[in-house]
């Protein structure tokens, strides 16, 4: 196969290019586009999208067999705003987000093309509600296109067809959600399952993996992604014993403690890119090891108050994480054990400060009479109260301010 050589001109603050093309979907063309023209990104408003290009995923009424296809419902804690090739013509954009998105902007750079590093603007779209999916196809899809660049420069293509392979994306946005969750640097790969559920009601181990249960996962998974990438997680981590008086120790029990090369391994472990698949149990509590996570009824509705859903939620992936019952990560100290006091003081800390991305335990809907009717199990009110209205992790913060 022949090369594909590119040429870059600069000149009075524009960019032109050729290319040989061969094997390649993408065509440069070094041929100056009047930029009158130029203006080629779009701007959309949701609601006036066809509803043939747009849909909600995650509803209440959607099928288990859609929920728990990997294919169709998956998504990374830290790109909640995916960005795929629908065909060689389209994008199809879906949010993970349980909140809306306001003002959002896509831009787009070209891959492959070396001294190009300047982005454009390709869309902007008002809104994109709570778990939101449309389809879109790029303006310059089969067309000469210009655009201006982010450095005031310009660039002139032409593109036959399309792939994510050609491009990659960014999106910017002043939503005060979208703040939060873009802050997450823990690479978690979310999706779904219903284990050995046997399909016939409330039986067994592993319980039914329906929408209303995917949608709070989606909210835990996404608190504890938050958590785990601010800075005063990685303050504690790394001073674990000075905050919290007392230090962590694995699977040899209480003389196998932690040393501070083993804080830092936690810490970059739990920002690495790992996978889980998550499901329902009827266990007491859950089920965790390797890549399964599994948490029961209780759970879902608990976990907007600090201690009962995390502890659990904790344990389970702390097993995820190879830690056995020997271990405080799993069970140990309410002082000092990471499931059992850690991550619930940490996360009362943020909740009553009102910084975790979700806070609200009616934004989803899991505990409202008119969707009683998607529940297998009633509520348990003493779950859903507030605890810690202060905590060590408050004094400690409050006598050593965290810098953001």
């Amino acid at each position: 196969m022949k090369k594909t050589f590119f040429k870059i001109l600069l000149l009075t603050g524009i960019i032109f290019m050729s290319c040989e093309k061969v094997d390649t979907k993408l065509e440069y063309k070094d041929e100056y586009h009047p930029f009158d023209k130029e203006l080629s990104d779009d701007t959309l408003q949701h609601d006036k999208i066809s509803t043939e290009y747009k849909r909600l995923i995650l509803q209440l009424d959607e099928p288990t067999s859609i929920v728990t296809n990997a294919s169709l419902r998956s998504f990374r804690t830290n790109e909640l705003i995916q960005i795929r090739s629908l065909d060689r013509n389209k994008l199809r954009i879906t949010s993970y987000s349980a909140m809306p998105i306001l003002n959002m902007q896509i831009y787009c750079k070209i891959n492959g093309v070396d001294n190009l590093d300047a982005e454009f603007l390709m869309l902007t779209i008002d809104s994109l509600p709570g778990f939101g999916q449309f389809d879109y196809q790029p303006a310059f899809t089969k067309k000469e296109a210009s655009y201006k660049t982010g450095d005031g420069k310009y660039i002139s293509f032409y593109q036959e067809y399309f792939t994510t392979i050609d491009f990659k994306f960014s999106i910017k946005s002043d939503d005060e959600h979208f703040q939060k969750i873009s802050t997450i640097k823990s690479s978690w790969n979310i999706s779904f399952s219903n284990f050995h559920w046997n399909g016939v009601g409330e039986t067994g181990n592993w319980r039914e993996m329906s929408a209303i249960y995917a949608r709070e996962w989606v909210a835990i998974m996404t608190n504890y992604a938050y958590m785990v990438s601010t800075p005063e997680y990685k303050e504690i981590i790394l001073n674990y014993k000075k905050v919290l008086s007392g230090d962590l120790y694995g699977n040899g029990g209480v003389t196998d403690v932690f040393t501070q090369e083993r804080y830092e391994a936690l810490y970059s472990r739990l920002l690495a890119n790992t996978t889980f698949l998550l499901g329902r149990t009827g266990m007491g509590g859950g089920l965790g090891g390797g890549t399964t996570l599994g948490a029961d009824h209780w759970i879902f509705y608990s976990h907007y108050v600090s201690f009962e859903g995390w502890h659990t939620v904790i344990h389970e992936m702390s097993h995820c994480m190879g830690y056995s019952h020997d271990s405080n990560m799993t069970y140990g100290s309410n002082k000092s054990g990471f499931a059992d006091a850690f991550i619930p003081k940490l996360h009362s800390y943020f909740r009553r400060k009102n910084e975790l991305p979700y806070n609200d335990p009616n934004l989803l809907g899991f505990m409202k009479p008119e969707n009683k009717k998607y529940l297998k199990l009633g509520i348990h009110p003493p779950f859903t109260k507030p605890d810690y209205n202060t905590n060590e992790i408050d004094a400690y913060f409050k006598q050593n301010p965290i810098k953001k």
